[in-house]
This record gives structure tokens, C-alpha cells and sequence, in this order.
């Protein structure tokens, strides 16, 4: 490497040793905490449980190293394995300045109350996830934490909610007394068989167990435990032993942990290892702060009845049944939780779309109604109009009819003076004829000159007095015409009517006579 290049090499090596120097002032290491579980690589349980726990001292404590370790109590078991176990530990941590150990389970807990002398005589502890009867026969010093206590009475409740007739109880799992949570649990199990039928399961081959599951009586239920290793040696992941027995299972399967639900547990009051972390650690942070851990009460952590909502619908079980404060997991949602919003928004679409059509059927109804109104109005018009149109065509018919019969009485009435008129003049003229030819002949007499002198003078009286009448008629139509009323009355002389009328005849009468 050439000069540059070193001096390059040594500026940047300074440069972040001053960083790192920065960096440790800023945030000074808070010491180390060792997590040591019982279960192992891979467990669901203690994954959960180790992440939780790492989540939450780190918020607390800032700058705090935290190292985890799997004990495998599970599958491997003796002194044989514990001695390697302490050996292995010693050697990894013996230089480590570890401030507190914290175990989660009964075995996890008696085990680091040994080790604790590798690392330091008075090591605090901190412990989850341990039974009364462990923590009592150890009586560890400078220790604190939760106490969890499986109990069969707990689950018996779960599964009497799951078969209210319950008769018979089939328990699933590694040998009780190989389960060092289960202490508790197996001391219960007398009491429960003088009520009703115990079936053990317990430490049998899978296939074994598959077998019995698959032929349980009707009014029966499985507590499922864990099996870390069936009796024909095959080490199993508890969840995937609960799998297999659960495909075949012709009874509901009650569980004790969270880390079940799902994998066909049907539920049960069951740890969970989100809750026991952030207990486990909050607990942790108060001991790194410098509480002293005997001053800190041992308390109790809770089993919380937790059950698979897809469970329930295939046993059929009531939801009402359940124990009090019982959460669902898994729950379909109906489609009014899935979709309210956009239901209401469809049924307001839809009143509203409904809404408009009822108003305009109102309208089209209304519509109609106006329309027959106006075709009913408009054919009264039209019955009224040719109504009265009949009327003055029959008024019409009337007048002319009237007028005919007016006409026929006019003609009536000047018919006779004209007539006799006529009738005068026509004899006049004969007069005058016979006359001349009597002059022409030199026949005229005085006394035929005298006749007819005074016939003529007759003549021409009459001729007068007729036309004077029809002058008379003609005045008389005429006030008729112009009169308001055909009830006015008139006034006329009989004698002078009847002089004339007879007046009238004389020239007709008299020629008569004469030509007679």
C-alpha cells in the first residue's frame, strides 16, 4: 500500500473510532440479560414469547444487550444434558457482564438458579411462565416474577362449554409427570374422575392417538396438553402434533395455549406468550433501574378463555355458552361488517332511486288524472258547443218555418184585396171592351151610358178601398215586424172591416148576376 493509501486507511480508522467513542458516550451499554426458555429452536410458544420480551426491555431500557437461549427441556431431559447445557453456558457468557437472568418455565428456572453461581453468586432473576408448587420447592433468593398455573378445572369449564353433556374427557399429550407446567393440573385428575370418565391418552404413539380420537363417544372432549415426544420416540413440535390429531378428531380439541388457536384447538383458557413477555420484561426494567427484586411481589398472571369461532360453527357450539369475557378469534365477518359502508350507500341509492319513482308513478298519476279531467272538460265543451249548436239549428229551423208560416200569412192576408182587385179590374176592362163596341155600333142608349158610368164609378171605389186595405195590411205587417212582442194588441173599426169586405164581393157578385 502506498503512503497515500496509509494515510487515507489511518484518517478513516480515526474517524470512526471518534464515532464510536461518540456513539458510546451518547448511549453508554446498559449491561447484558440473559433469556433462557425451556422450549426450543423453533417453538412457536417461546418464539413469540423471546421476540415479545426483546421488543420490550429494549423501549424501556435503551442500549440494554439481550441474549436468548433455547434449553430444549422438551425433547431432552437428565442430568446428562443440563451438565452440558451449564458447561456450554459458562464458556459463551463467562466473560459476558450479565446483569440478570430471566427464565421462563419451571425447568428453565431451576435450571438458572444453579447456573447463576457460573456467572455471579447473587445474579438476580426474574421469572415467567412457573407453577406455585416449583416456586415453592425452590424458594430461590433474590428472585421475582409471574406465577402461571395451569389447571384442569379451568379447562373442564372450557370443555363444558364446548359439550354442555359432557360425559367423558380424553387427555392428549406427553406423560403429566414429564410436564413440569402440569404439576397442578395432574393433581386435579382424581377429582375429576369420580364425576365422569377419564380417558388417557397420554403418552401414546400419534398414530395411537389418532386412532382413539377418531372414536370418541358423542358427549366427550379432548384436552390437549402437549406432545414433544410420542411413545414411539418421534419428537414432534406440540403444534404440529395437534395438527395431525385435529384432522381426524371426531370431538372438539381444548387447548392451554394462544400459539394453538387456529391449528384445530377449538379454545380453552390458554397463556399467552405476547402478554407474559411484556409482563416478564416490564418487571426486567424495573429491577435494571435498581428496584431491588426481593422487594418486588411475586404475582399471578392470568389464563384468558380464548376460543376459534370456525370451531364453534363446526361443533356447533352457542357462543352464549361461553365463560364470561371470552375472546373470538377468526371470526367471519358477516357481509354487513365487511361492507356497511357500501351497503348504506347502495340502500340510499336505492330509497332514493325508489323515492323517484314513486314520485313519478305520483306524477304519471297525477298527469292522468289532469288529462282525464281535461278530455272529460273538453267533451263537456264539445257536448255543450254542439248542444248549442243544435239549439240554433233548431231556433234556425223555427225562425225559417216561422217565416214560412209568416209568409203564408202574409200572403193570405193580401190574397184577398188583391185578389178582388184583380178580379175588379178585370171586369173593368171587359166593361170597357162592350161598351166600345156598342158605340162602334151606334147602339149606346142614355141608360147603358148612365150604367155604365155609375158601374164604373163602383168599380173604381172598390179598386180603391182594396188597395187602401192592402196598404192597410202592409202597415199592419209591418208594426208586427218591429214589434218586441207578438201579444200586442191593435185596434180596428168591424163595421168599416165588414163595409169593405162586402164592398169587396159586390163587383164579383154583381157580374154574376148579370151574366146570369
Amino acid at each position: 500500500m502506498d503512503t497515500a493509501g496509509c494515510k487515507a486507511f489511518r484518517t478513516t480508522a480515526l474517524l470512526w473510532m471518534c464515532f464510536a467513542s461518540t456513539c458510546t458516550a451518547a448511549e453508554p451499554s446498559q449491561g447484558s440479560v440473559l433469556l433462557l426458555d425451556q422450549g426450543y429452536v423453533g417453538s412457536p410458544w417461546y418464539g413469540t414469547f423471546s421476540n415479545t420480551f426483546r421488543s420490550t426491555l429494549g423501549n424501556h431500557v435503551p442500549g440494554i444487550e439481550i441474549y436468548a437461549e433455547h434449553l430444549d427441556f422438551g425433547h431432552f431431559s437428565g442430568a446428562r444434558h443440563e451438565e452440558i447445557s451449564r458447561v456450554y453456558l459458562r464458556d459463551k457468557y463467562g466473560a459476558s457482564r450479565i446483569r440478570m437472568i430471566v427464565a421462563a418455565g419451571p425447568k428453565a428456572l431451576e435450571f438458572a438458579v444453579k447456573f447463576r453461581r457460573e456467572l455471579g453468586s447473587e445474579i438476580p432473576i426474574v421469572f415467567s411462565v412457573v407453577d406455585t408448587e416449583t416456586l415453592t420447592r425452590l424458594s430461590p433468593s433474590n428472585t421475582t416474577g409471574r406465577v402461571l398455573q395451569y389447571t384442569l378445572h379451568q379447562q373442564m369449564d372450557a370443555a363444558k362449554a364446548l359439550v354442555p353433556k359432557l360425559k367423558h374427557i380424553a387427555v392428549v399429550g406427553d406423560p403429566l409427570e414429564n410436564q413440569s407446567f402440569m404439576q397442578q393440573f395432574r393433581r386435579e385428575i382424581p377429582a375429576v374422575a369420580a364425576q365422569m370418565d377419564v380417558i388417557d391418552l397420554t403418552g401414546l404413539s400419534i398414530a395411537n392417538v389418532k386412532i382413539r380420537a377418531a372414536a370418541l363417544p358423542d358427549d366427550s372432549a379432548i384436552i390437549y396438553t402437549a406432545i414433544n415426544v410420542d411413545g414411539a420416540g418421534v419428537a414432534y413440535i406440540p403444534r404440529d402434533a395437534l395438527v395431525a390429531i385435529a384432522a381426524v378428531a371426531n370431538r372438539p380439541i381444548v387447548v392451554d395455549s394462544e400459539t394453538m388457536i387456529g391449528y384445530g384447538g377449538a379454545g380453552g383458557f390458554v397463556a399467552s406468550p405476547t402478554v407474559l413477555a411484556k409482563e416478564t420484561a416490564l418487571l426486567t426494567s424495573r429491577v435494571l433501574r435498581g428496584e431491588i427484586t426481593n422487594a418486588i411481589p411475586i404475582s399471578d398472571s392470568d389464563l384468558k378463555p380464548i376460543f376459534d369461532w370456525r370451531q364453534l360453527k363446526r361443533w356447533q357450539v352457542s357462543e352464549d355458552g361461553l365463560p364470561p369475557d371470552s375472546e373470538l378469534r377468526f371470526r367471519e365477518s358477516t357481509a354487513w361488517e365487511q361492507y356497511q359502508s357500501q351497503i348504506i350507500a347502495i340502500g340510499l341509492a336505492l330509497l332514493l332511486q325508489a323515492g323517484m319513482i314513486v314520485g313519478l308513478v305520483v306524477e304519471h298519476w297525477r298527469r292522468r288524472r289532469a288529462e282525464a279531467a281535461a278530455l272529460e272538460g273538453l267533451t263537456e265543451s264539445l257536448k255543450l258547443k254542439e248542444l248549442h249548436a243544435l239549439q240554433e239549428r233548431t231556433a234556425h229551423t223555427e225562425k225559417l218555418a216561422s217565416l214560412g208560416r209568416l209568409t203564408a200569412g202574409i200572403a193570405h192576408e193580401l190574397n184577398t184585396p188583391v185578389g178582388t182587385s184583380l178580379t175588379i179590374a178585370s171586369i173593368l176592362t171587359e166593361r170597357c171592351k162592350g161598351f166600345e163596341s156598342e158605340q162602334s155600333a151606334g147602339q149606346l142608349r142614355r141608360s147603358q151610358l148612365a150604367a155604365f158610368v155609375q158601374g164604373n164609378f163602383d168599380a173604381a171605389l172598390q179598386l180603391t178601398t182594396n188597395l187602401r186595405r192592402t196598404s192597410e195590411l202592409i202597415d199592419v205587417f209591418k208594426k208586427a215586424a218591429v214589434s218586441h212582442t207578438v201579444t200586442d194588441r191593435h185596434s180596428f173599426d168591424l163595421k168599416r172591416a165588414t163595409d169593405q169586405f162586402l164592398a169587396s164581393l159586390r163587383p164579383i157578385l154583381g157580374r154574376r148576376f148579370h151574366q146570369s
